[in-house]
């Protein structure tokens, strides 16, 4: 008898050690992957700000080399001016020269010559003066036709930033209505470790353990479950966000003969169970959804005072709009 209840004490340590690794395993997984989406987010956000100083620079280079060039076409508009000036005047000395020719036909040989020579080298000037005129107006022409090109590239990228610029504003009035309808949503429950707050471009609802859970514990009591409730009615009609649950411990180490292995396991398992209540609003899609656990090393107080610790014991809920048509402008 006694050798049979020992098997089956066997036993039962046998698969309570594979099933809590295997949960273990599970929620690493599930970690490690919304790590690396959060990441990805992080990175098309840094991403996003680059191009558009890069954007903004490129534009004001543009101005620059677009006024450098139409400065450049009104200095040669008048050098054309003038040099029309100096033709004009080649061709009335021209003129000139042969009425005075005409009058000393009677006169002279040797005037005659001299003034026939007069003749010729002012034919010549002019048609230098012609020629110089006519390569002027063909690099006028080519300016012009620059300058035009520039002109469309130049309202094309002011177009695309004011597009841009229209379309952050627009993300970001849509930030602030979304953190007013939640803080609006949850004013039940401010000043019992809840905070509401915009930050890099998205809304961050911070629930501080003692709104959620008993210490050590993944199980979300009645007031905590109330509150996500309520947040997830919010959630459920503004569909254009994403909605990531991260979980987050302080540094003390995790100790008790439970499921839970350590605070990463824990981390998970309570952001698991936050995702658990808002799923039951059918009106939220569970692919909106990214579950992930921070353990204990994103802390936002000092683990050296109690007060510290009980603050990096939250659980986030980060909302990430949808920026789709924001990297489309971009590219």
């Amino acid at each position: 008898m006694k050798i049979r209840i020992s098997i089956i004490i066997l036993l039962c340590s046998f698969l309570y050690s594979c099933v809590s690794t295997k949960q273990y395993e599970e929620a690493k997984a599930l970690a490690d992957d919304a790590s690396l989406q959060l990441e990805s987010e992080k990175e098309n956000n840094r991403l996003l700000t680059e191009e558009n100083n890069e954007l903004q620079a490129n534009l004001e280079n543009t101005n620059r080399k677009y006024e450098s060039l139409l400065q450049d076409t009104v200095e040669l508009s008048n050098q054309i001016i003038k040099l029309k000036e100096k033709i004009s005047d080649l061709e009335q000395n021209n003129k000139d020269l042969f009425e005075q020719l005409k009058k000393t036909k009677l006169g002279s040989q040797s005037e005659s010559k001299s003034l026939l020579n007069m003749i010729s080298k002012t034919q010549t000037a002019l048609k230098k003066r012609e020629d110089m005129l006519q390569d002027l107006e063909a690099e006028l022409a080519q300016k012009r036709k620059k300058i035009n090109a520039m002109m469309d590239d130049l309202n094309a990228r002011d177009k695309k930033l004011r597009d841009l610029e229209a379309e952050l504003a627009r993300n970001s009035k849509k930030l602030n209505s979304l953190k007013t309808k939640i803080s609006n949503a949850l004013t039940n429950f401010k000043g019992k470790g809840l905070s509401v707050y915009t930050k890099d471009g998205k809304v961050y609802v911070s629930m501080e353990n003692k709104l959620l859970f008993k210490s050590g514990s993944f199980t979300i009591n009645p007031q905590g479950a109330k509150a996500i409730t309520d947040l997830s009615k919010v959630l459920a009609v503004n569909k254009e966000f994403s909605i990531m649950i991260e979980g987050h411990t302080d540094n003390v180490p995790y100790k008790s003969a439970s499921l839970i292995k350590d605070n990463w396991d824990l981390s998970v398992k309570r952001a698991t169970s936050v995702v658990r209540i808002i799923l039951k609003n059918k009106k939220i899609e569970a692919k909106r959804l990214i579950v992930a656990g921070r353990s204990k090393y994103l802390p936002i107080a000092s683990n050296k005072t109690p007060e510290g610790r009980g603050k990096n014991r939250r659980t986030e809920i980060i909302l990430t709009p949808n920026i789709e048509n924001i990297m489309k402008l971009i590219k």
